[in-house]
């Protein structure tokens, strides 16, 4: 895939691994800092793991919309309707995380004046689980 022509796919899962390498470099920098082993402030660099894993999650979204355009605008042959689903269904659960990021980055206190209830970010990361797990179980089939 690295050698084809179209190096978008390429570009978008590069990105997204970039945006959780820094999601995982700023959340134990948070971690450290929570239980006084270095001097930081956990808050701040909460916001910036939060970044990161939205980020991530945007290029994550970006990967699965272009894999089903990709889909649809070639010939309807069955597997690609289960490409087509399997991909919708990873698009539900980035959804779910990016909600979740974007919490945590105060986006939705910007512009719907306070953040997302306990709740629903709870639903959204079971959702988000239950993805993976789904894909976990249906690679060892």
């Amino acid at each position: 895939m690295l050698w084809s022509q179209n190096k978008l796919p390429v570009a978008f899962d590069i990105l997204q691994r970039l945006g959780f390498f820094f999601y995982w470099i700023f959340d134990n920098i948070q971690i450290l800092a929570s239980i006084k082993f270095i001097t930081a402030d956990p808050a701040y660099h909460l916001k910036l793991a939060s970044l990161g894993w939205f980020i991530a999650g945007l290029f994550g979204i970006a990967r699965h919309i272009y894999d089903i355009l990709e889909q649809l605008n070639k010939k309807a042959e069955e597997k690609n309707n289960a490409i087509i689903i399997k991909n919708l269904i990873d698009l539900t659960g980035k959804l779910g995380d990016l909600l979740v990021a974007s919490n945590g980055l105060g986006i939705p206190e910007k512009f719907l004046g306070k953040g997302f209830h306990d709740g629903i970010l709870g639903l959204c990361g079971l959702v988000a689980s239950l993805v993976s797990l789904y894909n976990l179980y249906s690679v060892k089939k």
